[in-house]
This record gives C-alpha cells, sequence and structure tokens, in this order.
C-alpha cells in the first residue's frame, strides 16, 4: 500500500475515481506517463477491490493528485478505459475481497478525441484547426502565431487526435493534452516558452543531496548522429520552383533555434512527398529538423512532479557536455509505497558550451482547472491562447 511518510521526499498523493477518494489502504502503486505527441497515460494498481467495482470503474472519471513541495504538484485528469482483475486462491481474503489485486489503466481527458470524423479545411493556419477542435471538445487552447497556411488539410475518417499530431508535425510542432487543455509548441523554443524547468540535483561533495527534489538516481546518454535511438541525418528536399527550375531545400539554420551542432551529419535524407507549393517543402525539410537532436539521454530522479513535456530541466556537476539545459519528451511518475521516482527522457543538441538561445517567446501560463460535468472532463473556462 502507498504510505504517507515523514520522509521529506514523500508526496502527499489523492486519488479520486467516481468523486469518491479511494482509501490508501487499498492502492498498491501507480505509474502517471505523459509523453509529447501522446495521450497521458496511468495505471493503478489496488489491492482488494470489491468484485463490483472491478467492472463499475470501466469508464469511470479519475484524478490522481501528487504533491511533492511547493511549485512541485501534478495532476492527471482521465477515463479507466479497462480493469485487469487477479485472484490466487491459497492468499484468502485481502480487504474482505477475492479479489487480489486489479490493474485500472487510464487514458487522459483526451480519450474523447480517439473518436473518428472527416473534414477538409482550405488554407488553414494552426489556430484556425485547434481552435474548432477545442470548442469541439470544450476544451482550452494555446498555441504558438504561425502564418503559415498549407493548401489544404484533409481529415478522413481519423480520429480529432490522430488529426492533430499529423498536424502539428506538418507545423513542425509538438503537442499536449494534460487535463483539459491543448498544447501546441515549438520543441527549439523551449527555453523561452518554459511550461516547467527544474535545476536537477547531482551527486557533489559540496552539497548533500540525499533529501532533495530531482535529484538524479540514474543517467544514461546515447550521444551521436547514428544509433540505436534513430538516424539523425540532416533532411533536404529537391522542389520545383515557380520558374521551372529545380532547386535543393536544406533546413534554414535561423529557423531551427538551438537545435543545431558543432558537428556536421555524416548522412543525408532526402524527404519525398509531392508539396504543393515551394513554401510547403520548405516548412517540411525545417520540420523534420527538429527532432534532430545529436544527444539524447533517460534519468531517473527523485520526486519530480511539475517536469511536463516541452519543459526543459538543467543538468550541472557532472562536466562536459552533459551539463547544460536537456529538453524533455517525457515524463513517468512512479509511486509505490512511499517510494516516489520520475524517469525522464531527454535531448540536447548544443555541444559547445553555450546556453541556448532563442526568439522571444511568451512564457507559459498555467490553464484552467478541469471541471467534471456529466461524468464528462471539461474545461472551466473556454480559453484561445495564440502567443508569440
Amino acid at each position: 500500500m502507498i504510505i504517507k511518510s515523514n520522509h521529506p521526499l514523500s508526496p502527499n498523493v489523492e486519488i479520486v475515481i467516481n468523486g469518491r477518494s479511494v482509501n490508501y489502504s487499498s492502492i498498491s502503486n501507480f505509474e502517471i506517463e505523459l509523453t509529447e505527441n501522446e495521450h497521458d497515460m496511468a495505471n493503478i494498481v489496488m489491492q482488494g477491490i470489491n468484485p463490483v467495482a472491478v467492472t463499475d470503474y470501466i469508464g469511470a472519471a479519475v484524478k490522481i493528485y501528487i504533491n511533492s513541495g511547493v511549485g512541485r504538484e501534478h495532476t492527471f485528469f482521465g477515463y479507466i478505459v479497462s480493469t485487469e482483475p487477479a485472484a490466487t486462491s491459497s492468499r484468502g481474503l485481502i480487504n474482505d475481497s477475492p479479489i487480489h489485486s486489479a490493474s485500472l489503466r487510464c487514458i487522459g481527458a483526451s480519450l474523447v478525441m480517439k473518436e473518428t470524423s472527416s473534414r477538409v479545411w482550405e488554407r488553414p493556419t494552426i489556430g484556425n484547426v485547434l481552435t474548432a477542435m477545442a470548442k469541439k471538445h470544450n476544451f482550452s487552447v494555446s498555441y504558438p502565431k504561425d502564418g503559415f497556411k498549407p493548401t489544404r488539410l484533409a481529415q478522413a475518417n481519423e480520429s480529432d487526435w490522430a488529426f492533430l499530431r499529423r498536424v502539428a508535425d506538418i507545423y513542425g510542432y509538438s503537442m499536449s493534452a494534460h487535463g483539459t487543455h491543448l498544447s501546441v509548441w515549438d520543441p527549439v523554443r523551449a527555453i523561452g516558452r518554459l511550461p516547467s524547468f527544474h535545476a536537477l540535483a547531482t551527486p557533489s561533495p559540496k552539497v548533500s543531496t540525499g533529501e532533495l527534489p530531482c535529484t538524479v538516481i540514474k543517467f544514461n546518454a546515447d550521444f551521436g548522429h547514428y544509433s540505436v535511438s534513430g538516424d539523425t541525418s540532416r533532411a533536404s528536399i529537391t522542389a520545383l520552383t515557380s520558374k521551372g527550375n529545380i532547386t535543393k531545400i536544406d533546413a534554414k539554420d535561423e529557423d531551427m533555434g538551438s537545435n543545431r551542432s558543432v558537428f556536421s551529419s555524416a548522412f543525408t535524407k532526402p524527404i519525398k512527398h509531392p508539396y504543393r507549393t515551394f513554401a510547403e517543402a520548405r516548412r517540411a525539410v525545417n520540420a523534420s529538423q527538429k527532432y534532430r537532436t545529436l544527444y539524447k539521454a533517460t534519468a531517473e530522479v527523485t520526486a519530480g512532479a511539475g517536469i511536463l513535456p516541452g519543459g526543459v530541466v538543467l543538468l550541472t556537476e557532472y562536466g562536459g557536455d552533459f551539463d547544460g539545459i536537456w529538453y524533455v519528451s517525457s515524463v513517468t511518475h512512479k509511486m509505490g509505497q512511499s517510494m516516489y521516482t520520475t524517469e525522464l527522457v531527454l535531448h540536447k543538441n548544443d555541444n559547445n558550451g553555450e546556453e541556448p538561445s532563442t526568439r522571444p517567446t511568451s512564457l507559459f501560463e498555467e490553464p484552467p482547472e478541469p471541471s467534471l460535468i456529466r461524468d464528462r472532463w471539461v474545461t472551466s473556462t473556454k480559453r484561445v491562447l495564440e502567443y508569440v
């Protein structure tokens, strides 16, 4: 069971299902997974669950709250999509129940966006698409100001979520839906946007970090242009100009923000697609480069509530190219008994010792809180934010 202890890293936890708080003694452990361009996910393992609840919980609204200190909290809002009960007769009863454990699989409030739909968009901006989606699902939304307009976007028997993922990719952006807020951002401007910023505490003889949040427990990195994690070749495309000339388009460094390296890639990767305009071809090349990072790492830290995909962390005390600002693409909170750790997937591309520089960007603003109305999560304020 999960226990709130006197240890400074033992967080406050609350799990609410169908509007009722779950008893601590019945929770064995849980995980919350937040990954850019993916639905938020959670898995709750309960002991001695009432057999009736095993089926009654399917489709139920769920809220998971973690607080590990001032400014360090996260709340998951979603729905239970399946339950996986298990029983062993020799163990008798637990909490007067023959069901010894049950895993409750949950998807974030963006689950409602999995319904398929069809629509054609003529010369849309990113704001046109996102505003319509937010209105349809009663979500709030934030996105960068962008005047780029593809000739046409077609959603053909495709879920709203899959369509938005594809649209974000076309524009060269990342997306997430935490609670009832759709957020779209430019991954190479993360240091300017700052949905989250945390300094990771690393081993140092000068400072005792044993009881600090975000203390690095494990750090594993993958450095290079080509590795088992994927091909990071520099992209290019051959296009026909308006004058009938054939030209090769490479990503422009000024469009890549801090996503640059002093190394030159040994490979090139042509993009094959019949783009209608030169501008669309240029955008496709630049968009592909935003996910080309020289360094990738995974880190396990203590009590990392508050860290979000699209945010950044500061790593110091290791030395060399380990240190500096890292972009966060995935966050997984793991809670069991009184232990709370967070796993991070990190990316970094500057290896010249300089701080990343970006164009000015509006700082992240906390989105409106979700409200539960007729068993469905909706935004408490229908806010549409276009930021610079």
